[in-house]
């Protein structure tokens, strides 16, 4: 029987996990040193990242605060499919959209406030289509800014560490994991919390820059976005959308 590369890439992070954690307790419990070598921070964090790659689905959730605004996603990413709600809050204004991304089309809809904060579209416009389900294209430019996230190809790669890591044990939810801290390609400081047992899979992600938090947890690995198409969407026209300045 042909075993699919993914699955004995999941395996291979799985047992040098597992070698990782005896190594680290071993030496712990004896209070010397051990020949063996567990993988470095930099590698586990690729090996997570990778497992997580490598799943059909995910299901994941954001909290971040910002300058005195607070947002919340709520999010299912498939393979080619997609679902997400996010939400702003500035001050007493509170707005948020919902995403679909079925294949390469997405649809959105909104508050006015929540399509002019989170899908930048223009005061008028945000006013006229609040509430209303709107188609967009893959070859539109609002496409490029608002799908990513929606699968699990284009989560992750926004979420990668770089440079030098350091690595702890420790718990999150009762879970045994690895916390590995690196930066990111925009230089903020960014903790990953990977499974130590098992398939390497994040469990969850903190970032912090500037005064602005953020906190990713992902959960139900595997589970499909179960996806409806809106029926009688009005295609999205480019003037609705702001121009970059």
């Amino acid at each position: 029987m042909k075993i699919a590369p993914a699955l004995v890439s999941a395996a291979v992070c799985g047992s040098l996990l597992a070698g990782a954690a005896q190594a680290l307790t071993a030496t712990a419990a004896s209070g010397t040193t051990t020949t063996a070598v567990p993988p470095s921070p930099n590698q586990i964090a690729a090996l997570s990242f990778r497992a997580a790659q490598a799943q059909t689905a995910v299901k994941w959730n954001v909290r971040e605060t910002s300058q005195g605004a607070t947002v919340t996603v709520q999010a299912d990413s498939g393979r080619q499919t997609g679902l997400r709600t996010e939400t702003i809050r500035e001050e007493l204004t509170v707005g948020s959209i919902s995403e679909i991304l079925d294949n390469s089309k997405m649809y959105i809809k909104g508050d006015s406030f929540g399509l002019r904060a989170i899908a930048n579209f223009t005061p008028s416009a945000a006013t006229q289509q609040a509430g209303r389900w709107i188609s967009i294209d893959q070859t539109q430019p609002a496409y490029a800014s608002l799908s990513p996230g929606l699968t699990v190809s284009s989560l992750f790669p926004q979420l990668a560490l770089s440079g030098t890591m350091t690595m702890t044990r420790s718990t999150v939810g009762g879970q045994a994991i690895f916390a590995i801290t690196g930066t990111t390609a925009t230089k903020t400081t960014e903790t990953l919390y990977v499974r130590m047992h098992g398939i390497p899979l994040p469990v969850e992600l903190t970032n912090i820059n500037n005064g602005a938090d953020a906190t990713v947890t992902f959960s139900h690995w595997g589970q499909r976005p179960v996806v409806v198409v809106p029926a009688h969407a009005v295609p999205l026209i480019a003037t609705w959308v702001k121009t970059a300045a």
